[in-house]
Order: C-alpha cells, then sequence, then structure tokens
C-alpha cells in the first residue's frame, strides 16, 4: 500500500524528468590542439579540426571566453558563445590587457547538440608591463 502511494505521488513528476542524451556528447568530438596567439589588443584563438569535421550535419563551433573558469559548469550557466561557421579554425576578439581569460571550443551539430569542451581549458594571462 505505501509503495503504490509512493508511485501515485510520483507519477505527475515523471514529465518533468528531462532525458541527457549522453551520446551525443560522446560521439561528437570537440576540436584539438586549441591554442591562441596576441598582438597588442588582438587575440586569435586557433584549434585544429579533427574527426568532428566529419559528423554529418557539422555546423562549426562555439566559442566560450569567460573572466573566470568555466570547468565543471553546465551549458545553462555558460556565458554565451560565439558561433563560428563550419570550415573555420581560428577567430580574433579584442581585449583589454587587465583581466585573465578562460577559452573553451566545443564542436556543435544543429542547435542543440554540442560536444565536450576542448581541453585543457585555454588560460589567457594578462601582459605584465
Amino acid at each position: 500500500m505505501v509503495i503504490k502511494r509512493f508511485v501515485l505521488l510520483l507519477l505527475p513528476l515523471a514529465g518533468c524528468v528531462a532525458v541527457m542524451q549522453v551520446e551525443d556528447v560522446i560521439t561528437l568530438p570537440p576540436p584539438q590542439k586549441v591554442r591562441s596567439q596576441s598582438a597588442g589588443q588582438k587575440l586569435t584563438i586557433f584549434w585544429q579540426a579533427g574527426p568532428e569535421a566529419h559528423v554529418p550535419g557539422f555546423n562549426g563551433y562555439l566559442l566560450y571566453v569567460s573572466p573566470r573558469s568555466m570547468a565543471g559548469l553546465t551549458l545553462a550557466d555558460l556565458p554565451a558563445p560565439i558561433a563560428i561557421n563550419r570550415g573555420l579554425t581560428s577567430h580574433t576578439l579584442t581585449v583589454g590587457d587587465s583581466l585573465t581569460l578562460f577559452i573553451q571550443v566545443r564542436s556543435r551539430v544543429g542547435r542543440n547538440r554540442i560536444s565536450l569542451p576542448s581541453l585543457p581549458e585555454l588560460v589567457i594571462k594578462p601582459a605584465t608591463p
């Protein structure tokens, strides 16, 4: 009788559960060998395209830039990404010289299929005078 009541209480919550598609994360590789090059206030982020570029429906990349580490953050907590089109493997930003920046690049298929982040997270330290 107690189990029956418990199940009846949980039934309305069943519709609230979102199913995570782990396969999408695993089958879509992140870009590799992410690096940076700076010249004055211009910072260019480069990466190497790999097997992700051959995944059906591959759209390009999402570049995340933050003044704090994004390691361990959920997708909802990440800053708004910069969308990079398919075929491009670099992006140039204008940056100040007083903040440390943390950079991640993720592969993207469609709107909702996103890879794990490129590793390790790229850390850009401010220029020292």
